[in-house]
């Protein structure tokens, strides 16, 4: 059920690769080259691909948000992955902004980390939360 999007995901990051190949390649010939902007530009990139899969991917044992909530119920899984999906998509638009204004490397850095793991976070709590609303029966 999950194969398109692992295979998503896989070009995705072979991309990502080759995009930090040719900026250490750019780096090499011109030295004032920012090697950091381009890989997180890139990384900005594939995080809004991941988003918008996310929203799509049906329920599986591989790609997705997986907690016990959302592997037990089909809904609280669709429910949880557009709303991780919607997510990263908006903290990737977040991400290739400061890519381009932020001048301090590590303020880049803490963002990358924020934008790619809060929405997962944010995902499990949410799947959570629906499944403590859902009705058992």
């Amino acid at each position: 059920a999950s194969a398109e999007s692992y295979g998503l995901l896989l070009t995705s990051l072979a991309a990502l690769f080759l995009v930090a190949q040719g900026a250490l390649v750019e780096r090499a010939i011109n030295p004032d080259f920012d090697v950091l902007r381009w890989v997180f530009l890139a990384a900005a990139a594939l995080l809004v691909l991941v988003g918008n899969t996310l929203g799509k991917v049906r329920h599986n044992d591989v790609f997705g948000v997986r907690t016990p909530w959302t592997l037990a119920d089909p809904r609280v899984w669709d429910k949880t992955q557009r709303f991780t999906g919607r997510l990263m998509v908006a903290g990737a638009l977040i991400l290739a902004a400061f890519a381009g204004f932020l001048p301090d490397h590590a303020l880049l850095i803490a963002t990358l980390v924020a934008v790619a793991a809060g929405p997962y976070l944010a995902g499990a709590a949410y799947s959570r939360a629906l499944a403590k609303e859902t009705p058992t029966g």
